[in-house]
């Protein structure tokens, strides 16, 4: 096939629209999994903002749920607030790997548990620190032996710096 100026075209620069009727639906969803799996099938067949809106409030009604009994099976003391922003964190981990998926044309899917890929999110935000929290965190302690805030924030950066390069 050969555009307006004789150049080749290959069938890949077409969009291409994926068939998603082979992803689990449940007819009587009973469990949030269940519920979950029909809404991802709803969002990537149709593509509607309805499903992406249930889909977003059930995942953070779950991730929320699945926060709470890890805090309570470790006994980690939080405020009510930091639960809601983790849950907020841990459901779009997993949501926008959907959105991802258009830049990249990969797709992205849960076939089977989709309560795991979840909780995995959970865990992730529950105990992943970024380098900007360790920073602030060992400036925090340094300020705490007498060091002033200016030189506390340098040295806790060149210790996290060394660390990452061992």
């Amino acid at each position: 096939m050969r555009g307006e100026e004789g150049q080749l075209l290959f069938d890949f620069y077409r969009e291409k629209k994926a068939d998603w009727s082979f992803l689990p639906f449940v007819e009587n969803a009973q469990s949030d999994n269940d519920r979950l799996l029909n809404l991802q099938r709803a969002f990537l067949l149709t593509g509607s903002k309805e499903s992406w809106r249930d889909l977003w409030l059930l995942s953070v009604k779950v991730a929320t749920r699945c926060l709470r009994g890890e805090i309570k099976k470790k006994r980690l003391y939080t405020y009510r607030a930091d639960i809601d922003m983790l849950a907020l964190d841990a459901a779009s981990l997993v949501l926008l790997r959907y959105k991802k998926r258009y830049k990249t044309g990969r797709a992205w899917y849960v076939k089977k548990n989709y309560i795991s890929a979840i909780k995995s999110a959970c865990i992730q935000t529950l105990y992943h620190r970024t380098k900007a929290q360790k920073c602030e965190q060992l400036a925090i302690a340094y300020m705490k032996e007498g060091v002033e805030k200016k030189h506390a924030f340098l040295i806790a950066k060149n210790t996290i710096e060394k660390e990452r390069k061992k």
